[in-house]
């Protein structure tokens, strides 16, 4: 049975812009206790799910503004690792999407 509440007009231009998001995963099953950095792994999908393919993705420390780049491959995949505990700020961009920023903290093992 469907909803008739839904909307079931096609996605404008400006949906899809704004649509683009980011799966990512703080990751720290494989690392020892220990640790003392931290990983960011995720995948580029946009807003009906499908992966972007090669968007670029920045990491910035917010304390040392020191920025590590990617790019994401043909499945939308990206990883950023032995990152140093901190706060940090995530952009991903690709042509097509309006950017997507995030901030985050890392601490060791995450």
């Amino acid at each position: 049975m469907s909803n008739p509440g839904a909307n079931r007009r096609p996605v404008t231009r400006v949906a899809r812009s704004v649509a683009l998001l980011a799966a990512f995963v703080l990751s720290s099953g494989s690392l020892p206790a220990a640790a003392q950095t931290a990983q960011v792994a995720g995948t580029v999908v946009d807003q009906a799910g499908h992966v972007v393919r090669n968007s670029g993705v920045t990491f910035t420390d917010r304390a040392s503004g020191e920025r590590l780049s990617v790019t994401g491959d043909e499945v939308g995949r990206f990883e950023f690792t032995d990152l140093a505990p901190g706060e940090y700020s995530l952009v991903i961009a690709s042509p097509g999407f309006e950017r997507l920023f995030r901030r985050l903290a890392l601490e060791a093992g995450d």
